[in-house]
């Protein structure tokens, strides 16, 4: 049986060369007490770098990263919400492929948020 994740992070990139392993990176190292999906939307880049750093992550990671990789570019706008559809987490926290994560960001966000509710 699955369990659908709690936070899904969407990262969209396009062009981002070797930022794109720090920001997978630091996503992969976040240490929570809850399931994360990671989605990245790698938009048919054209640096012969992006598309090989996330194919690499996914098959280093196929049980936590799901890869969207286009064969056309749809633009920033139509990466990130075709992603976040694709998105099965309770919560979703976004990420460019050209940032990072701080340690402990992901925990953080999610304590804030279950915290707010009403």
């Amino acid at each position: 049986m699955n369990v659908c994740p709690k936070v899904s992070v969407t990262v969209v990139t396009y062009n981002h060369g070797n930022m794109l392993a720090e920001c997978l990176d630091s996503i992969l190292s976040q240490v929570t007490p809850f399931s994360v999906e990671i989605l990245v939307g790698e938009d048919a880049s054209t640096d012969q770098i992006s598309r090989k750093i996330a194919q690499k992550y996914f098959d280093l990671y196929p049980q936590r990263i799901r890869l969207f990789q286009r064969s056309v570019n749809v633009g920033a706008c139509g990466n990130y919400f075709s992603i976040v559809q694709e998105s099965q987490g309770e919560y979703i926290a976004h990420i460019d492929g050209d940032d990072k994560m701080l340690p402990g960001k992901l925990a953080l966000q999610q304590n804030f948020s279950t915290s707010t509710k009403m």
